[in-house]
This record gives C-alpha cells, sequence and structure tokens, in this order.
C-alpha cells in the first residue's frame, strides 16, 4: 500500500480552479448572456454543418434564419441553402456543392499542419474556401530582415464586384505563429519587416527593404490592388474596400429571396435588408453608485414600420449586441425587445417622431465598445451601429464629452433607475443636435480638475466660421461634487439672437499655466418654427444593491482586477447572504485566497439549502482537503461526480484524495477512467505508477506464517 503519495504535478488543479473564472461564468448566466444564441438547441450534426462546413460561404441573414428555426425544420433550410447554389438545377449532381467540399479537404490538409486550428479555419483556408485556388502563390521565408509571407495572385475571373486583378497577403506577425490575412492599413508595411530600426524612422528605407526581397511584394505592401497609383508613400486604403468585399461576397453572390420563398414549405424564416438609419450614443457618467454607461438609441421619423392588427397600430424593434471590454472580452451581452402598440388615430402623430431607446450599463474604468444589432421586425431592416466609450481611472485630469440635452426634469428618488437618469435628474438627450433660434441649450459634462489649486471651466460656443457668439466661465460654485474628485457641470446657453446654422459647444478646463483639457460638441440652430421631439421608450432597472455590487464585482473580474473585485463581492454577499450565486462566487473567492475555512463556512449552509450545486460541492471539497478533512473531501467529490458524471479534472482530483485516505484500489479505478477519457495526461500516468501495488521478488523465498 501507497500511504500519502506526493501530489503530482497537474494533478488536483480542479482545487485551485480561479474564482473570478466562476464570477464571470455566473455573471453571463445571471446577465443573460444569449446573444445570437438558436431559439432551439443545435444538433451536434446542425453545429457541424453551420460552423464546420459553411462558415465561409454562408451569407449573415442565412446564418440568423437557420437559428431561428425550429430544429425540426433546420434540414429543410438546409436542402434549400444548397438549392439555391446549384448551378445546373435539375440535375443529379450540385457542382458547386462538391466544389466547395473539395475545397474544405485541400484547406484541412494543406494548411491545418502549420496551424493550431483546422485548416479551414485559418485565414489561408478561409480564403481559399471562398475564393478558390489562387493563380499563382509566392512563398518568402522566413530572412534576417523579412518575416514569412506568402503573396497569392487572383485574376482568373471576375466575382461578383471584385477588381480583375489583386493579390492577397499572407504573414506570420513578428515572425511567428499564424499565418493572418494582411491589410496595408490595419498591419502595415512595417509590420514585415523586423530587426531594422531604420524601416520604423524612414518610409523610404521600408520601401527598398522590402522591395531588396521582391517588386511585387514590396508594391502589394501598400496597395493590394496591381498598379495603383498611390499619393506619397502611404498604404492605399482600396486594400481594406478589396478585403470588405471579400467578407461580404456570401451576401452578394446568391439571390436570398430564397429565404423568404421557402416559406411555402412550412419554414417560417424572414429575409432583413440593411439600410435602417440609427443613431447611438453612448455617455458615461458617474452617480452616486458609481459609473453606468448611459446608451441612446434613435430612428428618424417615418423610419419605424408599423404593422395593423384590428383597429390598432404595432411596432417591433430588437436591439442586440455587446459590450466588449479592452481586449475585446464580453463585458456584457444584450438583448432588448422594444415594443408599441397604439390607437390607429395616434400613429399618425408618431410616425412624424423619432424613435428613441434609453438604457445604461453597470460599469468601471476602462476603454469599451458598443457593438449593436438593431432590428426592425415588422419592416424587414437593421443596421448595426457601434460607440466607444471610456471611463478614466480613480487618478488624472480628465473632461469628458459635453451631452447636449433638450432639458433636464427632476424625479422623485423612489423611481426605477433608467438609462440618462443621473441622480434625481432625467436627463433628456438631443441626438440630433438641432435647435430651435430661441430655446436655450442645455449640456451635461463630467470632469476632474487639478487638485487644489486655481482652475477654471470656460463654455463656448462658436459658429461655422469659428467666431465666438458665447462665452462664459461657467460657475465653479454650482459643479456637483461626486467621489474621487470628479464634478458634474449642468450647463445652459441661451440662443436667442443667433442666425441658424451650425455651431461648436466647446468646454475648456484651465489653470494658471495654460489650457489642460477640452472637449466639444456639434449643433445645430435650425430656421424651422417647431422641431418634434423624440419618443423615448426607457429601460427601467430594479436592481437591489447586492445585484448592483455584484455586477460591478463580475465586471472587475473579467477585466483581471479581482482584488478590486474581491471587497465588492463581500458587501453584495453581506447585503443578501441567501443568494446562491454570490454564495457560489464568495467561497471560491475565499478559497483562493486561502480562506478555506470561510469558503466552508459558505459553503456547507448553502449546500443544505441546496444539496445538487456541483460548483459549490467541488469548492467545499476542495476546502476541505486543504484543511485535511479528506473524508469530508471525498464525500463532497462524490456527491459532484453524481451531479457532473465522469470529467477527468474532477475523477483526478477524486482519485488523488482517495490515494491520500489510503483507499489506492479505488484510486487506481478513478484515475484509470480518467485516462479513458483523456489519454495525454502524463501527470495521472505518474500517480497511477506511484499507486501499482508492489510484486514480490520471484527469487526470494515464500514468506512463512
Amino acid at each position: 500500500m501507497v500511504a500519502g503519495p506526493r501530489r503530482a504535478a497537474g494533478i488536483g488543479h480542479l482545487h485551485r480552479r480561479g474564482w473570478g473564472q466562476v464570477l464571470i461564468a455566473v455573471g453571463l448566466a445571471l446577465a443573460g448572456a444569449d446573444w445570437g444564441l438558436a431559439s432551439e438547441p443545435l444538433s451536434e450534426a446542425q453545429r457541424r454543418w453551420l460552423e464546420d462546413e459553411v462558415f465561409a460561404i454562408i451569407a449573415g441573414v442565412e446564418r440568423e434564419a437557420f437559428l431561428e428555426l425550429p430544429a425540426a425544420q433546420r434540414d429543410d433550410f438546409i436542402a434549400a441553402f444548397w438549392q439555391a447554389r446549384d448551378p445546373t438545377p435539375g440535375t443529379p449532381r450540385n457542382e458547386l456543392r462538391e466544389e466547395h467540399e473539395r475545397r474544405l479537404v485541400h484547406a484541412d490538409k494543406v494548411y491545418g499542419p502549420s496551424s493550431v486550428v483546422a485548416g479551414r479555419k485559418s485565414d489561408r483556408g478561409r480564403i481559399y474556401t471562398l475564393l478558390g485556388p489562387p493563380a499563382s502563390v509566392r512563398r518568402f521565408e522566413s530572412q534576417l530582415k523579412l518575416v514569412p509571407c506568402e503573396l497569392w495572385f487572383y485574376g482568373k475571373e471576375r466575382r461578383a464586384d471584385l477588381p480583375a486583378f489583386f493579390w492577397l497577403l499572407f504573414f506570420r506577425r513578428e515572425g511567428a505563429g499564424e499565418y493572418k490575412l494582411y491589410s496595408p492599413i490595419a498591419d502595415g508595411p512595417r509590420s514585415l519587416v523586423v530587426g531594422d530600426i531604420q524601416s520604423w524612422l524612414n518610409p523610404m528605407a521600408l520601401g527598398r527593404i522590402l522591395r531588396q526581397f521582391d517588386g511585387e511584394l514590396a508594391e502589394a505592401a501598400y496597395s493590394l490592388i496591381p498598379g495603383e497609383r498611390r499619393a506619397g508613400g502611404e498604404p492605399s486604403f482600396s486594400g481594406e474596400l478589396l478585403l470588405a468585399q471579400i467578407d461580404d461576397l456570401p451576401t452578394r453572390e446568391i439571390d436570398l429571396s430564397y429565404l423568404s420563398r421557402i416559406g411555402r414549405g412550412g419554414i417560417a424564416a424572414e429575409l432583413a435588408f440593411a439600410g435602417l438609419p440609427v443613431a447611438l450614443r453612448a455617455d458615461p457618467l458617474l452617480d452616486s453608485s458609481g459609473w453606468k454607461l448611459h446608451y441612446a438609441l434613435e430612428i428618424p421619423p417615418g423610419e419605424v414600420a408599423f404593422g395593423a392588427y384590428q383597429d390598432k397600430r404595432y411596432a417591433a424593434l430588437e436591439v442586440s449586441g455587446a459590450l466588449l471590454g479592452p481586449e475585446g472580452q464580453v463585458a456584457r451581452a444584450l438583448r432588448e425587445t422594444i415594443s408599441l402598440e397604439l390607437a390607429a388615430s395616434d400613429h399618425a402623430a408618431l410616425a412624424r417622431s423619432p424613435i428613441g431607446f434609453h438604457d445604461r450599463l453597470l460599469i468601471e474604468p476602462g476603454a469599451y465598445r458598443l457593438e449593436l444589432m438593431v432590428r426592425d421586425r415588422v419592416g424587414r431592416r437593421y443596421r448595426h451601429v457601434s460607440a466607444a466609450a471610456f471611463v478614466p481611472d480613480a487618478q488624472g485630469i480628465f473632461l469628458g464629452a459635453p451631452l447636449l440635452l433638450y432639458r433636464s426634469e427632476a424625479r422623485p428618488m423612489a423611481e426605477p433607475d433608467s438609462g440618462y437618469r443621473w441622480e434625481q435628474l432625467a436627463l433628456k438627450p438631443n441626438l440630433a443636435g438641432l435647435y430651435l433660434r430661441e430655446q436655450t441649450l442645455g449640456y451635461a459634462a463630467q470632469l476632474r480638475p487639478p487638485p487644489g489649486g486655481a482652475w477654471e471651466l470656460t463654455e463656448r460656443l462658436r459658429d461655422a466660421e469659428g467666431a465666438v457668439a458665447r462665452s462664459r466661465p461657467y460657475p465653479i460654485d454650482q459643479l456637483q461634487i461626486l467621489s474621487g474628485g470628479v464634478r458634474m457641470a449642468l450647463g445652459s446657453i441661451a440662443l436667442g439672437g443667433l442666425e441658424p446654422g451650425g455651431y461648436r459647444l466647446e468646454l475648456e478646463l484651465s489653470a494658471a499655466g495654460g489650457p489642460l483639457a477640452s472637449a466639444a460638441a456639434e449643433l445645430e440652430i435650425s430656421p424651422a418654427a417647431q422641431l418634434t421631439r423624440p419618443k423615448i421608450i426607457t429601460k427601467s432597472h430594479i436592481e437591489s444593491r447586492a445585484e448592483q455590487l455584484a455586477e460591478r464585482a463580475r465586471l472587475l473580474a473579467l477585466l483581471g482586477r479581482e482584488e478590486r473585485a474581491l471587497p465588492l463581492l463581500e458587501q453584495a454577499l453581506a447585503a443578501a447572504p441567501q443568494d446562491g450565486a454570490l454564495v457560489r462566487i464568495a467561497s471560491w473567492a475565499r478559497l483562493q485566497r486561502g480562506d478555506h475555512r470561510g469558503a466552508l463556512a459558505l459553503a456547507e449552509p448553502q449546500l443544505v439549502r441546496d444539496p445538487f450545486d456541483a460548483d459549490l460541492l467541488i469548492c467545499a471539497a476542495a476546502a476541505s482537503h486543504e484543511l485535511g478533512r479528506l473524508r469530508d473531501a471525498v464525500r463532497f467529490y462524490e456527491r459532484a461526480r453524481a451531479q457532473r458524471g465522469d470529467e477527468p479534472d474532477l475523477l483526478n482530483a477524486l482519485g488523488q484524495t482517495y490515494a491520500e485516505v489510503g483507499e489506492t484500489r479505488r484510486a487506481r479505478e478513478l484515475l484509470s477512467r480518467s485516462l479513458e477519457l483523456e489519454a495525454e495526461q502524463p501527470a495521472v500516468r505518474e500517480l497511477l505508477r506511484q499507486l501499482a501495488p508492489e510484486r514480490p521478488d520471484p527469487g526470494s523465498p515464500p514468506s512463512t506464517p
């Protein structure tokens, strides 16, 4: 018997699972992270078809229609998909489908060995699958000053709106990793050269270095269109247009009207067209509960389609997308349905008004991008819109962009929180920036001035010629002071007497030494007698304090700031001590900090309330193990296995613990089962070797009783 074997490297890492990962996963589930999910789950065959077979040639609207279908009708869709691409309908063969399948096999075979993904999923494989074989390929292996490159030339046949002749360039960034599709604008010629400081300082030297290797390569580095004349020594934007056209080929090379026709067979697919005009604005604002990202969508008058039902008129809009963090990670998935229903007699008035939607998201300091798809379900139109937002950290001077307002209204604190609700004020943003001649321009802006000393905030209104039409120092004593030295300016400027036309509102933060920061917003004074304000739909939020704290902790963990997330998590738990999701997250957090008793103290009462929480069972097992309560650890792990089934990590942790209590036969059974599921586990094999029963020496005499 082997008593207490040492913990092999790589074994038992389930005990050290990152609490931040648990927090992020649970938070996304609580936030409703269903962006892009199918109406019904995909079968394995349907998933393979969508993600592995047609990913390069399916149009976005086709993919969306496929996902929205009931599972039982998706096979009919697949048949219609290939029928729409059959160059010889009515014959037994579909030559395009056969060629597509041949390209997939070729891409896997040729590009797979040098890629960490399947060959067809690599950049070269995707382009080969979409465009077919190039007319020529020139390879430039790694050299002293040049990263490995492949230059593909296409020119045999014209496709859709693509140029008659063009290059595509693939390169290994900094000489290593995957071959990536090159962009003259996004990557730039300097990304092709290494080891020569002249190339960073002198564009002419950079061009000479590339021409030393090949003239066509040097030309393609600046433009993907052979023979294009460029102004100066800068890359041409025509390459970006070409890459966008290639990405859009699935939409432009197929008659998508079949999507509306296949409904005759019982498939309720819809065809949507781009073209819905949508304006988006995003504003980070700090209030007494922390930073929030307020955003506003606005659709011009007459652009939202209304359907008729009995004596009613109705509209249906859908907003879906995500808030992306600094590394492109999904900080928050979004999906909102906006419904309008009104009497037929009220429709004409509403049709003359813009329609807007306001919401807000909890955020923490950092850089974000809001990516949204707005769909008009009645009019079958859509638009993708995006907006960047930056939330400053706790230090440093800043002046945020002014938010133009129609007005602001006082609201009782008891009302639910909503988009553009700031403390007791409901801000009314003016996305169009249009004002009447006798109106008052309102604005809101946040700033952090330098600590101490003399400083001032100046507001100016300039006309289209740059002349100052209004100017005054903002009354500093009227700034509302928030946490972290942030202040809120709520200003107003009378427009009476100004001529119609374009204007620019400028804010400047300055001190004795000169300007410190500035921000501006464009607006227009209209000669019209009246303007129609938008009909606004707002989403109300009735989160508890615990829910807000937990959401902020989840976001901080996602951004890699777990030390800042921990205090918020403990505050959330204190506010809602029996919330199962919070208990699970906080238990893992305490375990990661080495507070094993604290983790177990949280987990055990919750497991009485919910005995089937597998994540919490694993946490309790890990805490028990670290406290030396090995039998308790075995008990918790076995209960988790009953919920989860056989998973290698869980089997390894359980097998290791059985070995430590001396039950080596049971340990061997579990570890052997783990190797059946995942053979490449050297540490598990080493532990099994340690646990192997000792064999008697065949040359030694038998022991006597």
